[in-house]
């Protein structure tokens, strides 16, 4: 059957968090949302506690490339993914996504997919995204160069994944944000479940829907390798596949009319407060990225 659309958009709500930090086994519930501490102004008054100094926050852009989004009715691998699955998306150059809150971009006008049962579902994007924040806090900031209650992202490009601030001070303060505020850049070479197994090729884990695996993928779309104690010795990735196995199946029937896929983007960022006084900012980082696609049936995916 053809069903008539297939949309992306920013959706609101947590469907589940997977480490941006692979020093952190479980960020999601060591850092609390900076919206939890607010003033009547809405700015952000965190400034650490109990030990943390992050709070979690959503960006005002992310972007990132999407490849391949599939259905499938019998469990897919990394070497046959392809194959075994109905692709409700396919594109070999990749799109650039670029996404804020309740925003849609459409990906197909018809896709074409079997009526049936499905118990799975693969999702290509590259490794790499980029992402723009700015946020009022309170008492005021201080930043690379300047110090007030606003504080936004500088241009950058994050490479370490275990400890994005080896990059610098990459975020600043003042009085008011530029109109063009900063993008930074982040990617990400290998997984970290624990600190028992150290850097991996692939993680697992399970959200609301069912369980999932999540693999780091080279350019010819192989799983990459390295020492599980040495992120240095991880190469460049190109892909992060993601494999979803659902607790109830997705059917699609004749009645099914759009397929409607969410990226997450609120609460998907941290910021850490620094300085003898727990008000210096000088990174605003990923935290946790995640998906869900709605037809008939809803189910949700995540992965980082």
């Amino acid at each position: 059957m053809a069903i008539k659309k297939l949309i992306i958009r920013g959706i609101m709500s947590l469907i589940l968090c997977v480490n941006a930090y692979p020093s952190f086994s479980n960020i999601e519930d060591r850092y609390p949302n900076c919206s939890e501490f607010t003033n009547s102004d809405g700015a952000i008054t965190y400034t650490g506690g109990d030990g943390n100094n992050f709070c979690r926050l959503s960006s005002e852009m992310t972007k990132f490339k999407l490849y391949y989004i599939s259905l499938c009715q019998e469990q897919p691998t990394v070497q046959n993914f392809r194959t075994v699955c109905s692709p409700l998306f396919d594109n070999a150059n990749g799109k650039e996504v670029s996404l804020s809150i309740n925003t849609q971009v459409s990906l197909a006008d018809e896709v074409t997919l079997r009526e049936g049962t499905y118990s799975y579902a693969a999702i290509l994007v590259g490794s790499t995204s980029s992402f723009s924040i700015k946020k009022k806090f309170s008492p005021a900031r201080t930043g690379k160069t300047g110090t007030g209650e606003w504080c936004w992202t500088l241009d950058a490009v994050i490479t370490d994944a275990r400890y994005p601030g080896a990059s610098g001070n990459i975020a600043d303060c003042g009085a008011t944000p530029p109109a063009l505020i900063g993008t930074q850049v982040f990617s990400s070479h290998a997984a970290y479940p624990s600190a028992a197994l150290g850097f991996t090729s692939s993680r697992t884990g399970s959200n609301e829907v069912g369980s999932y695996i999540l693999h780091y993928l080279l350019s010819d779309e192989t799983l990459t390798s390295g020492v599980s104690t040495d992120y240095s010795t991880w190469p460049e990735t190109k892909y992060l596949l993601g494999i979803q196995t659902f607790n109830t199946p997705v059917t699609i029937s004749p009645n099914t009319t759009n397929i409607n896929t969410g990226f997450l983007l609120t609460n998907a960022y941290d910021v850490g407060v620094m300085g003898a006084t727990n008000t210096g900012i000088n990174i605003f980082s990923p935290s946790n990225f995640g998906f869900k696609i709605i037809s008939n049936n809803f189910f949700s995916y995540t992965f980082r």
